[in-house]
């Protein structure tokens, strides 16, 4: 998509059964269990902070092992809902 990339700072929290890590390339020494969410935001900042989220995937390093959840949402004041922050879950984006 054309225009949907972000210049701002990005932040990710990834939340699992067992805990919860927080880094935009995420990577854990500690087992998060089976992930439930992910929460992901940006600072608003630079000239066009707007972004578009189509998919997260998150793969486990020591498993092989993936989940793919879809968005397809913005985060953008000036786009969407006008939200800069997004809760993804297996069941949707909010």
């Amino acid at each position: 998509m054309n225009g949907a990339g972000t210049d701002a700072d990005v932040h990710v929290i990834l939340q699992g059964a067992k805990g919860s890590v927080q880094s935009y390339f995420i990577t854990s020494s500690r087992d998060l269990g089976d992930i439930a969410s992910a929460t992901i935001w940006h600072k608003n900042n630079g000239s066009g902070p707007g972004w578009h989220l189509g998919w997260i995937k998150v793969t486990d390093k020591q498993t092989g092992g993936s989940l793919t959840w879809n968005c397809n949402r913005w985060l953008a004041t000036d786009e969407d809902d006008g939200k800069i922050q997004r809760k993804v879950r297996a069941s949707g984006c909010r």
